[in-house]
């Protein structure tokens, strides 16, 4: 009998060079880190993403104590739902003044509060955070190489250097 199903429990580095791929059959991925601050950095490589996306194998990411989503073939990137985690455990995303729909489970990115999505709800197109008391390092929004407008505005707490941020996202509209 071949492996359908993997759970993997604070372990990146199974997943991180080949593993995955050598199961043929594998259908569904837990990926299940406590601490998510750790979760956020610990990524799959593309090329292992995309041969489980070119087979149809959904992932389903648990990090730390409340985040929890499925990543499907169909669905929003891997990578955007792990950089908009990331952004939202670093700028303090439990304090923002709306918060709607973020990190939960039972709510599709699309209707996250700020963000709007392209490619057929594939990658982020936008993120509009003005005025939301972002607090923390705006570095982790480098991870949304597809974005093409960010907006900032009046968010007076973010460390990390704006000016970097033009660097990072060079194809990306920023209003701070």
């Amino acid at each position: 009998a071949e492996l359908t199903e993997l759970i993997l429990i604070d372990s990146p580095d199974v997943v991180m060079g080949n593993g995955p791929m050598r199961f043929g059959q594998l259908c569904l991925l837990h990926i299940i880190e406590t601490d998510i601050m750790n979760a956020t950095q610990c990524w799959l490589s593309s090329n292992v993403v995309e041969s489980l996306e070119t087979r149809s194998v959904t992932i389903h990411l648990k990090l730390g104590p409340s985040f929890e989503f499925t990543c499907t073939p169909n669905g929003v990137s891997y990578f955007d739902v792990m950089g908009l985690a990331s952004i939202f455990e670093h700028t303090q995303g439990h304090n923002w003044n709306n918060k709607e729909g973020w990190c939960k489970k039972d709510v599709p990115v699309k209707d996250w509060f700020g963000v709007t999505l392209a490619d057929g709800g594939r990658h982020m197109h936008s993120l509009n955070l003005a005025e939301n008391n972002l607090v923390g390092d705006i570095s982790e929004l480098s991870k949304l190489d597809k974005l093409e407008n960010l907006n900032l505005k009046y968010c007076e707490e973010l460390t990390g250097g704006r000016g970097i941020l033009r660097n990072l996202l060079p194809n990306c509209e920023i209003y701070t």
